[in-house]
């Protein structure tokens, strides 16, 4: 089976086909094949190799960004450079094993010429195997870092300032709970650690997804035991808006950036003590309201 440009949401072209048919890919594996071997990519010109995947295809939560980056198209795997590795050090802070726990993918497969955004044709090609991507993954959570992420899965006009930090149910895929939030690229330009900022908004953001994880954790288990109870823990997945009331009170993870030397911090010590869930204790003060930020919460494709 080799994927050729769609012709309608949802709905491809599929190579010997014959015109326009539904197309779900029987596993993981096949959905692979097929990006290995793209058919009418309007980025295929440009030369950047296809990056697909990063940790767990069984994982819970699903991080989709909105397209590689230089180190990503240079390497092959998504979020692995600068913003990638402030990201796992946020993730891993709010309690999750990024190598088990999570799964991280982008919109676009290949890198757009001098980090551009993402044209309309580009999302339209790749979006039916975002969804199918996601439907075979099958997580519980949908994190989505910037505004094309958001407003491809989400279907949100709002900017992700106002939106960040609640949930929505994925159109289609009404079982997995979606939420915007800020590109980890956007908070290496945004190094400030005061309450409102975007740092801390994302740290709350991270421990919302953490308790969220938890919930979807335990109606699995109620699941698996009482099949009936667990299909009202499964409804009602409208947005609901996360109270940014509470920030860490250490600094640890406020001062934790990628090594590199723009985003005003030394390189990271490979010394330093671990960052672990007991750190994130809680405080009163964060006032949601300072958060009126200029731009998307993003820079383009430096994931």
């Amino acid at each position: 089976m080799q994927w050729v440009p769609p012709l309608s949401p949802r709905r491809c072209a599929v190579s010997g086909g014959g015109g326009e048919e539904e197309v779900q890919f029987s596993s993981f594996e096949e959905l692979a094949s097929a990006l290995a071997g793209l058919s009418g990519d309007p980025l295929e010109e440009f030369g950047g190799r296809v990056v697909h995947y990063r940790g767990n295809p069984g994982a819970k939560v699903v991080v989709v960004g909105e397209a590689p980056g230089a180190t990503e198209d240079e390497l092959g795997v998504p979020y692995v450079g600068r913003a990638g590795k402030l990201l796992d050090q946020i993730l891993t802070a709010a309690g999750f094993d990024v190598e088990e726990d999570v799964y991280f993918t982008n919109v676009v497969k290949r890198r757009p010429p001098e980090n551009r955004d993402p044209t309309a044709a580009e999302l339209r090609y790749y979006s039916p195997l975002l969804l199918e991507e996601l439907r075979l993954v099958d997580p519980w959570i949908v994190v989505c870092t910037g505004r094309f992420s958001m407003r491809t899965l989400l279907d949100v006009k709002q900017g992700i300032t106002k939106v960040r930090g609640q949930w929505f149910p994925l159109p289609g895929l009404p079982e997995i709970h979606g939420m915007p939030m800020f590109h980890p690229s956007y908070l290496l330009r945004n190094p400030s650690r005061k309450a409102g900022s975007p740092k801390s908004l994302t740290w709350v953001d991270a421990q919302e997804i953490r308790r969220k994880f938890q919930e979807c954790e335990a109606a699995h288990q109620v699941r698996a035991q009482h099949p009936q109870a667990a299909v009202e823990l499964s409804q009602g997945v409208g947005p609901t808006e996360n109270e940014a009331g509470a920030a860490p009170d250490h600094d640890e993870w406020m001062e934790l950036d990628c090594p590199c030397s723009d985003i005003g911090g030394e390189p990271t010590s490979a010394a330093s003590p671990p960052i672990t869930p007991a750190l994130a204790t809680e405080q009163p003060g964060l006032d949601e309201q300072t958060a009126s930020l200029d731009g998307d919460g993003e820079y383009p494709n430096s994931s």
